[in-house]
């Protein structure tokens, strides 16, 4: 059986959403639609180098 998350009461700002990284698959806040990549990942030197 799976155990379900704890939900976070966060207050968003409007156009902000909760997603989940498509490298890492974290959740993290999305300030807009095409933002699909945490802050953590993106900082990293590898999506630096565009590879």
């Amino acid at each position: 059986m799976r155990k379900k998350k704890q939900q976070q009461t966060t207050t968003l700002a409007p156009g902000e959403k909760v997603r989940h990284c498509l490298v890492c698959h974290e959740e993290f806040v999305s300030a807009w639609s095409g933002n699909r990549v945490c802050n953590r990942c993106r900082s990293t030197a590898v999506w630096k180098q565009g590879a």
